[in-house]
C-alpha cells in the first residue's frame, strides 16, 4: 500500500506533487504551504484540492473507497 502511494505522489505533475507533499505529507496548513511554494494562497488551495482529485483517480484500485 506504502509503496502505491509513494508512486501516485511520485507520478503527480510537479505543481501537484509540491502542493500534495507540503500539505499531505509534511502536515503545513494551506497558508505555510503558499508561503513556502511562493504562490497565492488561493493557488496552494486550489493545487492541494486538484491533487488529492489526481490521487484518488489513481489510487481507486488499490482503496475503492476513498
Amino acid at each position: 500500500d506504502r509503496l502505491a502511494v509513494t508512486a501516485a505522489i511520485a507520478s503527480l505533475p510537479l505543481i501537484y506533487r509540491e502542493a500534495a507533499v507540503l500539505h499531505l505529507y509534511n502536515g503545513f496548513t494551506i497558508k505555510e504551504s503558499a508561503k513556502i511554494a511562493g504562490i497565492p494562497l488561493t493557488a496552494m488551495a486550489f493545487r492541494i484540492r486538484r491533487a488529492k482529485e489526481l490521487l484518488r483517480e489513481s489510487l481507486a484500485e488499490w482503496f475503492p473507497d476513498l
